[in-house]
């Protein structure tokens, strides 16, 4: 089936992530902050359309600040404990509720609550205790007095809920601990936490046994009353995690837990989910993500206890790339995540943050039915998907009469260049460009790539097809990732030497391989010859060839048995490579202007005596 017309996402900012040089020194000794401590990071909507991010680091948090008028991040700033929970206070829309749990030594590791005004918007920001736990034991007595607060957990859920927080599910951090079924209660009010006696049975395979009497990785959301909690891990009968698809509900006033059904026997129920995100919107609650990595958002409908499937959301965050948090501020349905960036060598990586509106969101759930797919596609439509969809697509390419649909904003995003060949405006009809001096079968594996966000398999034969059109229209992550994949042979060195040093700016991962290959096999060097050539200055002999004869005859030497002779001539090797190298690369600039360009051969993937127009145009391109 074919799909409607795409939503897309929005994508609001994408910045490179940035850590205080404080938390550096302290969690890192000064190095770059591994992306997977930043495993955990929540998202809380504020006044104005704003967010606040809060993020772990180790064992210490960092708050960062969106301010949406501006779409503006502002600087880290750190805070003084590690946040474990935040959300939105229901007593004063200005504040905003964190839980911490103490790790030093002599913590008996209880969650702590503190307030922090959100409204405060310069210098560090302050947090105000609300519940603290005694250091000592001769104080703990007090506790008696101010109710016992949770035990560490993970994955447990914060309800908040007129004016206290629900504390429930979770998995216990500590062996025999059998309160994972129990539900706690903190009063903002009196800040005293207690235990709340409940009706009907907590879902868990054992209630009140340790860890198979618990459920984590949950999401919940509150709603008229009743905290709405889907899916987690429950502990089998075998002792493994199992993820669930469960939906219940806990009555907020009259402390009563139930099991949520379809109310249709045949209707659409989604799979069983870990680690997903969900918020509350109009009374439905949309579920998106989770650690299996699907991009299908499901709505289920509060009313009628139906669920549904959203029409897929193309251009947003990709699960399988990092955990997705989601808010809804304003009018938009915001969702917020940290990746490695594609120039990323391990340590660096990103934070994006993405907007769709909510009143687009209620519409395509109106107008789609259940189950809607793409071709056929069961699960997890990404844009790859999407690629020729006519159904969908909003302009076209046109090549040896041979008609590409495209999507123009997944262009936009990934492929600006090619986008521009459309104009600027994506809301008018239907437009196509005639492409010349391309093959089709490149373009459309150009255009696979694309869509894929550049994570699509590219081996060395692809790689040498796809690099001069890659670099033609500026998509720098295909032509770094065909840089790499390309194996240099004396078959293509003179070929990719000339691509290396004519783009602009040059490809020096490319240039580098060709002259690390010519250093190593002076015997090819003829292959680097051309007319211009002989209008060099050299003697009866190169100097690249008498380098490397004296290279040899160092190499043939270096079996001296003297470690003095030994390192000598490890040194004349390493200044004669040196000097080989940078002969060459004069040698090769000079050819280069000389023959006017003339070691650009034609490119692997135009027709045959086609050539590409020059790098500063795109293909000759008509557009009707």
């Amino acid at each position: 089936m074919a799909a409607e017309k795409a939503l897309y996402w929005e994508l609001l900012t994408e910045k490179e992530l940035v850590q205080p040089t404080t938390l550096n020194s302290d969690v890192a000794g000064g190095a770059p902050i591994s992306p997977a401590l930043r495993s955990w990071y929540q998202v809380v909507p504020i006044k104005d359309g704003d967010l606040l991010v809060f993020e772990g680091l180790g064992r210490r948090s960092q708050l960062r600040r969106f301010t949406a008028a501006g779409r503006i991040w502002s600087d880290p700033q750190e805070l003084s404990l590690t946040v474990h929970a935040a959300v939105p206070s229901p007593a004063n829309p200005e504040k905003v509720c964190i839980l911490h749990c103490p790790s030093h030594w002599g913590s008996d590791h209880r969650y702590e609550v503190y307030s922090l005004d959100s409204a405060a918007s310069d210098g560090d920001p302050v947090l105000e205790s609300l519940f603290v736990s005694p250091a000592s034991k001769a104080d703990r007595q007090q506790l008696v007095e101010a109710g016992i607060a949770p035990k560490k957990r993970h994955g447990f859920s914060l309800a908040p809920f007129g004016c206290s927080l629900y504390f429930m599910c979770g998995l216990q951090h500590f062996p025999g601990d059998a309160t994972g079924s129990f539900v706690y209660c903190f009063s903002l009010d009196e800040h005293v936490w207690t235990e709340v006696e409940y009706e009907g049975t907590f879902p868990a395979t054992n209630p009140g046994s340790p860890y198979s009497g618990c459920r984590f990785g949950q999401s919940c959301v509150v709603h008229e009353g009743r905290a709405w909690l889907f899916g987690g891990c429950i502990k089998s009968a075998t002792g493994s995690a199992e993820p669930t698809n469960g939906l219940f509900t806990f009555h907020l006033t009259e402390h009563r837990w139930e099991e949520v059904t379809s109310a249709s026997t045949a209707g659409l129920w989604p799979p069983p989910m870990t680690g997903h995100g969900v918020i509350e919107c109009s009374g439905r609650m949309f579920v998106f993500g989770g650690d299996e990595g699907a991009q299908d958002i499901y709505s289920f409908n509060m009313a009628t206890s139906e669920w549904s499937l959203l029409p897929p959301i193309l251009l947003g965050p990709n699960p399988a790339d990092g955990r997705v948090t989601c808010c809804i501020s304003g009018a938009s349905l915001m969702a917020y995540q940290q990746r490695l960036g594609q120039d990323s060598a391990g340590s660096g990586s990103l934070h994006e943050l993405f907007a769709v509106p909510v009143d687009a969101l209620n519409r395509a759930i109106e107008n789609c039915g259940q189950g809607l797919r793409v071709r056929g596609k069961t699960a997890g439509p990404q844009e790859l998907d999407f690629l020729g969809d006519e159904a969908s697509a909003d302009a076209a390419f046109m090549i040896d009469g041979v008609k590409m649909a495209v999507h123009r904003a997944v262009l936009q995003r990934f492929a600006p260049a090619l986008a521009r060949l459309f104009g600027q405006e994506l809301g008018g009809p239907q437009r196509l460009v005639v492409l010349k001096g391309v093959q089709g079968s490149t373009f459309q594996l150009l255009l696979q790539h694309i869509y894929s966000r550049f994570t699509q398999s590219l081996g060395p034969p692809e790689a040498e097809v796809l690099l001069e059109l890659a670099t033609h229209f500026e998509l720098t992550a295909l032509v770094r990732r065909c840089e790499d994949s390309i194996v240099i042979e004396s078959g293509n060195v003179r070929h990719f030497l000339g691509i290396a040093l004519s783009a602009c700016p040059p490809l020096e991962v490319l240039n580098h391989k060709c002259i690390e290959y010519l250093t190593s096999h002076p015997e090819h060097l003829s292959l680097v010859k051309s007319p211009a050539r002989d209008r060099l200055v050299s003697g009866k002999e190169s100097p690249e060839l008498q380098s490397a004869r004296v290279l040899a005859r160092s190499r043939a030497a270096s079996e001296l048995p003297t470690e003095a002779s030994a390192a000598a001539l490890n040194a004349q090797q390493q200044n004669l490579q040196q000097h080989l190298h940078q002969h060459l690369q004069q040698q090769l600039q000079q050819l280069n202007q000389l023959s006017g360009g003339q070691l650009r051969q034609t490119p692997t993937g135009a027709q045959s005596g086609q050539q590409l127009p020059p790098q500063t145009s795109p293909p000759a391109g008509k557009a009707r």
